[in-house]
């Protein structure tokens, strides 16, 4: 068992070393220094972990080859952790722990082979991180071999081409690309014969046809083919024959995708072992994120020899559509993937981790009259066609391993097995042979999935055995028992280590979002709030256009019940704010129903589970199936035996089986039908389309491996030159360094000058046209801040620079509209884009129509801000999650003249009141501040005091909605004369004397991070 090291900066852990301006020349010089190389291997104590994990940069490397650093910042202005959410963390956690049937587990030892961490004190930030590596020697090396890239770099050499390949130019090539990718024949054609081409481009080729050959000149992919099969109906003809169906297969091996996926050099920290990591070195708190730190690799590498690679297969299939508005086109792709290739890799259409396997035939086959016949004979035929499509691996031995060139050059003997298959609920029930009302993975019949307890997984030996006996007519009692179809020979009987019960994935876009939130909580949710259909749907609409805008909120301006066709975005979208919808509108029991469905829904998506998250996934569930029965007693629901939600029994099991949902999810498949059978279709003429798709498909395929490969040769040289250059380091520079660590400020100019710490934001470097130089009145009635002139006195007395004498009534301000904080990576979503850690706050005054441009209405965000300058971020105190932090909302983002020497940005803020204890149902309730004379209670902060946005929504109550509209842009409710509002809390409440659990990561999600929350976006004004 080892602990390995993330590394905070380019910067050698080691010695005094200047450092270095990327991760790989630190590699070099651990590797070239023997000093270095030698710390790195024989360090004894473990080290801690940042709290953000990133898997793909912890496998498979060797001791001297350090992880990468989280470098992400655009600028200087960089974005530190924030202790606060650390804290709101530990807090999570231990609210988990607290849950009723979740005792700690007794003290174990120390795993062997390990020592504790020395500092007891770690924080989340730096929580430590624990890997027990596999027992014996996995995913070893034998030799080196050729890449893909080393083999085209030969074909290149042989061609006798340039430097890109048939082109004679770079701009040669990616006009060529251009062309193939965005223009039909006909329209290259013309564009070429364009006279500005003709003369002063001037390409190689002349046509579309000499396009078309030089791209076929380029290094191919797998080659497809294509097989006919032929089906005797029980139709007869005129003539009494029975009529038959011709149908095409196409595909490609799937030895060759897989080597292809296995060896490509332009993905880094592919997973050649198994792994199991802890937050803990006794190995109590275990975390599931990537494929080989969970149970069934783990299990496989078991039964292997020594030095033995396992690849787990990843195969995905969906019936798309491809004719738009009239005809009956379809395809039905099919996918492939290794759990090798780190998911955030996999999730990357651009990076081609996904091969496109086949296109199964897509047929109703109405040579058959019976209904029930037809379904079967289509059974049949899927199963077929997929054992035909994965011929090659029955024809692999027990246990037999293939070589293969991995992406690091080094040669592997792998064992390839099918871990896991991607589809909605119909196609795995089309898989696993079994009718669509049972589910595909456990023994539960139609009437019994009601039940919070899965049933018995059905065993895939088993399976096949009795599918065979009914085939050879022996009638055994379980085929009716597990309303089994008649398929005498599935696909996966066969391959290796297969459990085709455990290998389906949960489901996110289509179980979670599509069907039970969208289909089922929402309508039950609907129907809860009124008996009249038609006014619990006017209700629910006036709740949603009535929240107030955020700009990481999507805004249903028409509500919800007149959109006809809904996206995955959309569903995920409406689960951020549903519950502040209909928490107040609906029964008691009716709101922790569905609040505990969307905290399960929430710890589903995670991207890194722990035994805690997992645990509160069990809890979520169980408190939903407690609580359901408030829909049967309310004539909402007759049953609720409902295959979806049967369905979330097993996503615990599943996770701990294959790793974290985010590298499995449908929306990838869904993805992929855009380019691999959507564009291919538009780019034939659709007649014959699947051979004409399969015919674009591979020369795109080879204009972006020649891509790839150009762009590897780039990176080679690159490296080179960095390695001949990065051992002759300035000296004064070394100097200045070690100057620097042993605390002389001197030796740093910006120390030196005592220059301000880093902004915790960002905002334009000079406000718009029209937002600059504001006079005070003006910029008092546009944002009415009637409070601004005490403020600002009060402002700048506080700083003590005596600069009071300088405001009057004719100064001006520069405002700015908006600016945006960089939210921290949470450790439980550490492969978040950074797009949508972003956190934009808006201070946007309304403005007029103008012509054609319609009005905007104003925008000011409400946020959290430390309500005292002087208290630290990092002295959060236990007692309250949100000490030292208050709500407030942003009126005003200016900055002062240059005469007033305060370089800092500055925001007019208006103060809710201190949040106090939680509603029972788990919110909180907020109301504005307000001052001696109905003044509202006014300060002006700087910028770097906002932690976050914090959201807010109204407290409808359970009358009928009426929206008034304000002139402030802020949708508000008259009751009682005050503007009440709710605030979304960690607590997640059944009764106020029962125990609560937080929801997932809404303590982290109190405004902090929203992304990760959908149910507890909401947080209002």
């Amino acid at each position: 068992m080892s602990n390995h090291i993330t590394y905070d900066s380019y910067e050698c852990k080691y010695c005094n070393h200047l450092p270095f301006r990327t991760a790989k020349n630190l590699k070099l010089h651990i590797r070239n220094s023997a000093k270095c190389a030698e710390k790195d291997r024989t360090r004894a104590q473990p080290v801690a972990r940042k709290h953000h994990l990133d898997d793909p940069e912890i496998d498979d490397r060797s001791d001297d080859e350090p992880t990468e650093p989280n470098n992400e910042a655009e600028d200087d202005n960089s974005f530190e952790p924030n202790p606060i959410y650390d804290e709101l963390f530990t807090r999570f956690e231990a609210a988990i722990d607290a849950l009723p049937g979740s005792a700690a587990e007794p003290s174990r030892e120390p795993l062997p082979g390990i020592a504790s961490n020395a500092d007891s004190s770690t924080s989340v930030q730096e929580k430590s991180h624990w890997v027990e590596d596999f027992p014996r020697p996995a995913g070893e090396t034998y030799g080196k071999g050729k890449t893909r890239f080393d083999e085209i770099l030969e074909y290149e050499s042989s061609m006798d081409w340039g430097e890109y390949g048939p082109f004679e130019s770079k701009s040669e090539w990616e006009l060529a690309k251009f062309l193939f990718k965005n223009m039909n024949k006909s329209k290259t054609d013309e564009f070429l014969k364009l006279d500005a081409i003709q003369d002063d481009v001037q390409p190689s080729f002349n046509n579309s046809r000499e396009l078309l050959g030089k791209i076929d000149d380029l290094p191919k992919g797998p080659e497809w083919f294509c097989e006919s099969i032929t089906i005797e109906g029980d139709v007869s003809d005129a003539n009494g024959k029975p009529v038959s169906e011709e149908v095409e297969l196409w595909g490609r091996d799937i030895l060759e995708g897989i080597a292809e996926l296995f060896g490509k050099p332009s993905i880094e920290g592919m997973l050649h072992k198994p792994e199991r990591h802890y937050t803990d070195s006794d190995g109590t708190e275990q975390i599931i994120s990537q494929s080989n730190t969970a149970s069934a690799w783990w299990d496989a590498q078991e039964d292997l020899p020594d030095g033995a690679t396992v690849v787990p297969l990843i195969i995905g299939s969906d019936k798309t559509q491809l004719s738009v508005f009239s005809g009956d086109k379809s395809a039905w792709p099919v996918y492939l993937t290794i759990g090798n290739i780190p998911k955030a890799d996999r999730r990357c259409p651009s990076k081609r981790t996904q091969f496109l396997l086949g296109y199964l035939p897509v047929t109703k086959l109405k040579i058959f009259s019976n209904k029930n016949t037809r379904r079967v004979q289509i059974y049949r035929l899927f199963h077929r066609c997929m054992r035909r499509l994965l011929g090659p691996l029955y024809n692999l031995k027990e246990k037999e391993l293939v070589e293969m060139v991995g992406s690091d050059s080094m040669i592997r003997r792998c064992f390839i097995f099918l871990l896991a298959y991607v589809a909605d609920h119909p196609e795995q029930c089309l898989v696993s042979c079994n009718a669509e009302s049972m589910c595909p993975t456990c023994d539960r019949r139609a009437k019994e999935r009601e039940n919070p307890v899965a049933g018995k997984t059905k065993d895939t030996a088993d399976l096949v055995n009795i599918l065979r006996d009914h085939g050879n007519n022996l009638e055994p009692q379980e085929f009716d028992d597990l309303n089994l179809r008649s398929i005498p020979e599935p696909f996966w009987a066969g391959l290796q280590n297969c459990d085709i019960s455990m290998a389906f994935a949960p489901d996110l876009l289509h179980q979670m979002y599509k069907g039970v939130f969208k289909e089922h909580l929402v309508s039950w949710c609907t129907e809860a709030i009124s008996a009249d259909s038609n006014v619990a749907e006017r209700e629910v609409d006036s709740r949603f256009i009535a929240t107030p805008s955020h700009s990481e909120l999507k805004s249903f301006k028409d509500g919800i019940s007149g959109i006809s066709q809904w996206t995955g975005a959309e569903f995920k979208e409406m689960a951020k704010i549903f519950y502040a919808i209909i928490v107040d509108a609906v029964d008691e029991r009716v709101a922790i129903a569905a609040k505990a469905l969307l905290d399960f829904l929430e710890y589903a998506r995670l991207q890194v589970q722990t035994t805690t998250t997992l645990r509160a996934m069990d809890v979520a569930l169980g408190r939903f199936h407690k609580y359901k029965d408030v829909f049967v007693e309310k004539g909402i629901r007759d049953h609720f035996n409902i295959p979806k939600v049967h369905a979330l029994v097993h996503y615990v099991a599943k996770i701990k089986r294959l790793g974290t949902n985010d590298g499995f999810n449908t929306e990838a498949t869904e993805r992929l039908h855009i380019g691999m059978a959507k564009e291919a279709y538009r780019a034939s003429n659709r007649r014959d389309y699947h051979a004409q798709m399969t015919r674009h498909l591979s020369r795109l395929e080879s204009l972006e491996l020649f891509g790839e490969y150009l762009a590897w040769k780039k990176e080679r040289r690159v490296k080179d030159v960095e390695a001949n250059t990065h051992a002759t380091q300035d000296t004064t520079s070394i100097l200045g360094k070690r100057a620097r660590q042993a605390g002389d400020s001197s030796a740093d100019p910006q120390l030196a000058n005592n220059a301000p710490p880093a902004k915790r934001y960002k905002i334009s470097k000079r406000p718009r046209t029209g937002d600059r130089a504001v006079p005070l009145a003006i910029l008092k009635e546009r944002h009415q801040v009637h409070e601004f002139t005490p403020a600002l006195t009060k402002f700048l007395n506080a700083e003590g620079n005596g600069d009071t004498h300088l405001f009057n009534e004719s100064a001006r301000f520069d405002t700015f509209t908006r600016f945006s904080v960089t939210l921290p990576k949470l450790y439980h979503m550490p492969e978040e884009d950074d797009d949508k850690r972003k956190d934009r706050i808006r201070a946007r005054p309304a403005t007029a129509r103008s012509g054609r441009k319609k009005a905007k209405p104003a925008a000011f965000d409400t946020v959290l801000a430390r309500c005292n300058n002087n208290h630290a971020v990092g002295s959060v105190e236990e007692s309250l999650d949100l000490k030292g932090l208050r709500a407030a909302q942003v009126r005003l983002i200016f900055k002062l003249p240059e005469e007033f020497k305060c370089s800092e940005h500055l925001a007019y803020v208006e103060w809710m009141n201190p949040f106090r204890d939680p509603q029972p149902n788990g919110l909180y309730q907020l109301s504005r501040s307000m001052q001696r004379g109905s003044k509202r209670n006014a300060e002006i902060i700087p910028l770097r005091n906002i932690v976050s946005s914090c959201h807010l929504v109204p407290r409808f109550g359970k009358l009928k909605c009426h929206i008034l509209y304000y002139n402030d842009g802020i949708v508000m409710f008259p009751l009682g004369g005050r503007l009440h509002t709710t605030f979304a809390s960690a607590e997640q409440v059944e009764k106020k004397c029962e125990p609560c659990a937080p929801s997932a990561f809404a303590a982290a999600a109190c405004g902090y991070h929203i992304k990760p929350s959908a149910s507890d976006k909401g947080f209002g004004i």
